[in-house]
Parts: structure tokens; C-alpha cells; sequence
């Protein structure tokens, strides 16, 4: 009977001491020039949630707490961007905010291609169609009548049924092409109130393009934004330069751009503090003039975005690998958190082919809700992920993510976070 007893807890600590063999320590990788790494944390403000009844007390939005996990195989022949690439916002438009006034004395407007599309959005108000045989065009010493300007024009219903989201009384109208280029003088004398008046050169190829030097950055951190004219893919000299920032709850302010030696012009922008914990998008506008080759004055505008994110909780350099044979790959990141939440990780898993060169094998995510902290999320590349695969170790873990899900932020990103051989 004793051996009977015996025997199954030997074998217990065989697979115990044969498992523990197969788990390794490792540290992640020193972060790089481009990676965003979060260097304090704090707690994300909780606002308090709103009822709609009177009399119900408000109630908190459940978040799940049960672990995920989902991992699948990647195409080994597909080039992968192991970090996001900022957007290019490019424009060939502007916009001006002006009163009824303004359009009942005349508006100028500056176009450089023929066949420029012009678009007024009532502020504030729906103030009626403008009609455009009341509205006056003068250009080149010729005036002529709204209708007698454009070569096609859609109201408010048409501009919808094509997707675009325009306030009431919106028109857009296109100026014939053979009008040419230059000074452009509106009026419109039933014009109310205010609005937005838009300019688009389609077949402009003076281009501004505006860009930050990433997508989403910690609170505290600072982002860049760089700003080119280009024609025909050559940077063009500016007169000037301006523009804002607006945070997700609207505070405003200006920004100061600097010179660089090709032409372009930079800002460097840090939210500020008190406006850095609200959720949404940052704004940044900017504003420019030129001068074309032909003399004429090019104005373009372009709007970009960033996110920041509030870091309570960051990935704290701790990775125990954990081969499971035929069951896969578990990599165990350690995740500090400062604030009880659901947290998760995804990463690229890498492999060497039989050429020596590295290429992407499979995708994981994991997710699970973590106190405050040291804690753990267990990033499971499965079997079914790793099956038939050529490419074989030492591996590596690129774009390792870490995200709140409860709070809608990215906390940390590392380009290349690992090399290991399990």
C-alpha cells in the first residue's frame, strides 16, 4: 500500500522539477530611440457616472476580469512595421472663419489651379440655402453671378448622400475651370451670421504636409511636429507659419514654430498637465502662406492628432519563458500597475529562417485584470500558432504592447522586446 501511495508523488515531483526546467528568466531588451516607455506612473482620474433617472443611483460600468488569451500564425513571407508609423496629414486646402458681413462687402479668396471647389458651412445656425444667382464671383476684372461662376455645385442633402458630414444650409460649389487662377472675390448678400469657408485645390501640386513624430505619447512626454510644403515633392519656401493646439476638453493655445535649415518648419508640444488626464484626441492645427512661382499667394492648412495616454501601469522588465513542448510558448511579462485595472499585452513572435534571416511567425494577445502593484500577464503563443512553422529559434518578440482596456490607453510600446531560445 506505502508504494502504491509513493509512487504518484514521485512522479508529481518529476514533472514538477522537468517543468521547471523548461522555464527560463530573462530581462527585456534596453528600449529604443522611438519607443514609448513611460517613466512615472499615476492613476487614471475616475470621473463619477451619470444617471439618466432622477431617482436610480448612478452605477459603475462593469469591466470583465476573466483572462484572454488568443494567439494565430502569421505569414512568414509579409513585411511587418515592428513600430507604428506616424500619419502624414497632406493638404492642398485652407479654411477661413468669417461673418456675414464679411461676404456681404466680399471675400477674397486665393486659388492657384484651375477648377478650385469652395465650401460654406453656416456656424451656430442653419441660415438658409444660399442661393448662387445672389451670389457675386469677380475675378479678373469679370463678375459674374454665383451660378455663372461654377461649373457644378451640391446642396446640404447631396453633400450628406456622398458621406460627408455637414452642418445644415452647407453648399459647395466648383468654379469653372477655365475662370484660371489668382484672386477670387465672394459675396453673398443673403448671407447670416457665420461661417466656414473652405477651399480645396484637387489638382494643386503644392501639397502641405504635416506630421508628428508619433501617434501616441505618455503624459509628461513631449511630441514634434514637423511641417513641409512641397511641389512636386520638393520642399518650398513658407512666408509664415502658425497655428494651436487644442485638448480634448477645448483649451487652446499657440504654438511657436521654428526654421529648419531645408525649409520646413517644427514645434516641439507638451499637453499641458492640467488638460492631460481627459480621454480624446489633441489637435494640432497649422496655418501657412507662400508664394508660388507665378506670384500668387498659397494658403494651405492642415489639422493632425496625437494621443496621450495617463501610465498607471508599465512593464516592469521581467519575462520568465515557459516551453511547453507540443502545447506552445508562454512568455510571463511582468506589468507594475499603480492603479487596479484590466491590462494587456501583444507582441509578434520572430524566428530565424534557414537562411539566417529573421521573419514574423505568430501574433499574441493577452488580457486579465491586475491590482495595484507587481503583477503578471501571460502572453500564450499556442500550438495551433506555432504548427508547421519553418523557422526556428532563438527568437524574438517585437512590438510588445501594453494597453489598459478599461481606460482606452496604450502605455507602453517596444519595437524589439526580447531575444530568447526556450
Amino acid at each position: 500500500m506505502n508504494k502504491i501511495r509513493i509512487l504518484p508523488i514521485a512522479a508529481a515531483l518529476t514533472l514538477m522539477v522537468a517543468g521547471a526546467a523548461n522555464a527560463s528568466d530573462h530581462s527585456l531588451l534596453a528600449a529604443q530611440k522611438g519607443d514609448l516607455v513611460p517613466q512615472t506612473l499615476r492613476a487614471v482620474p475616475t470621473a463619477p457616472v451619470k444617471s439618466l433617472s432622477t431617482t436610480a443611483a448612478p452605477t459603475k460600468p462593469t469591466v470583465d476580469h476573466r483572462p484572454v488569451h488568443v494567439s494565430w500564425k502569421l505569414d512568414a513571407s509579409r513585411k511587418l512595421e515592428a513600430a507604428p508609423k506616424p500619419f502624414d496629414r497632406s493638404s492642398r486646402e485652407y479654411w477661413q472663419d468669417v461673418s456675414a458681413d464679411e461676404l456681404h462687402r466680399g471675400l477674397q479668396l486665393r486659388t492657384t489651379t484651375p477648377g478650385a471647389l469652395i465650401r460654406l458651412s453656416p456656424v451656430g445656425g442653419d441660415f438658409g440655402r444660399l442661393d448662387p444667382q445672389r451670389m457675386q464671383v469677380t475675378h479678373g476684372g469679370r463678375t459674374l453671378t454665383g451660378a455663372e461662376a461654377m461649373s457644378n455645385s451640391a446642396d446640404t442633402a447631396q453633400l450628406r448622400q456622398a458621406g460627408m458630414m455637414v452642418s445644415d444650409g452647407s453648399m459647395v460649389m466648383k468654379l469653372r475651370p477655365d475662370l484660371g487662377t489668382g484672386p477670387v472675390t465672394l459675396k453673398a448678400a443673403d448671407a447670416k451670421g457665420r461661417y466656414v469657408v473652405h477651399v480645396f485645390e484637387p489638382k494643386s501640386p503644392l501639397v502641405l504636409h504635416a506630421q508628428t513624430t508619433r501617434d501616441t505619447i505618455a503624459s509628461g512626454q513631449s511630441v514634434r511636429l514637423n511641417v513641409h510644403l512641397r511641389d512636386a515633392g520638393a520642399n518650398q519656401a513658407m512666408d509664415s507659419v502658425g497655428g494651436f493646439l487644442v485638448a480634448p476638453d477645448g483649451h487652446t493655445r499657440d504654438l511657436r514654430y521654428q526654421r529648419n535649415a531645408d525649409g520646413s518648419y517644427s514645434v516641439d508640444v507638451t499637453p499641458d498637465a492640467d488638460h492631460a488626464t481627459r480621454r480624446g484626441l489633441w489637435e494640432l492645427h497649422t496655418f501657412t502662406s507662400a508664394t508660388d512661382a507665378s506670384g500668387h499667394t498659397v494658403l494651405r492648412d492642415a489639422t493632425t492628432a496625437f494621443a496621450v495616454s495617463v501610465t498607471n501601469a508599465r512593464l516592469d522588465g521581467r519575462v520568465q519563458v515557459q516551453a511547453r513542448g507540443k502545447k506552445g510558448i508562454d512568455l510571463q511579462i511582468g506589468v507594475e500597475a499603480v492603479q487596479a485595472s484590466r491590462y494587456a499585452v501583444s507582441g509578434v513572435l520572430y524566428g530565424h529562417a534557414a537562411d539566417g534571416s529573421l521573419k514574423p511567425m505568430a501574433y499574441a494577445q493577452s488580457a486579465n485584470w491586475l491590482q495595484a502593484g507587481k503583477g503578471s500577464i501571460d502572453l500564450r503563443f499556442d500550438a495551433g500558432a506555432l504548427a508547421g512553422s519553418a523557422l526556428r529559434p532563438p527568437y524574438e518578440l517585437h512590438d510588445l504592447k501594453l494597453v489598459d482596456q478599461a481606460h482606452m490607453g496604450i502605455l507602453e510600446r517596444r519595437a524589439v522586446a526580447l531575444r530568447f531560445s526556450p
